[in-house]
């Protein structure tokens, strides 16, 4: 990333553009990982997704349910029910 590219193993440089890494992982405090690099976090942005209350985690699927019901029609106003 930061020479943009890197030498194959048949020694022919490829160039690199507009590439994006994304991943996900856990805490360093987790059993098996290892602190990242500041070399490589200076290259990525770091953003942290708490899991969802109950509540989000509830309109999220109410939301879903409720599209998916469309398909269904005679079951039209059990999304609620399916939802709990």
């Amino acid at each position: 990333v930061e020479q943009g590219g890197f030498w194959r193993e048949d020694n022919v440089w490829v160039k690199t553009h507009r590439i994006q890494f994304v991943g996900a992982c856990n805490p360093p405090t987790d059993a098996g990982r290892v602190k990242m690099s500041s070399r490589f976090l200076r290259h990525a942005s770091l953003l942290l997704v708490d899991f969802p209350s109950r509540d989000s985690l509830t309109q999220i699927y109410r939301t879903f349910n409720g599209g998916i019901m469309k398909l269904f029609p005679h079951l039209k106003g059990e999304t609620d029910v399916i939802t709990e």
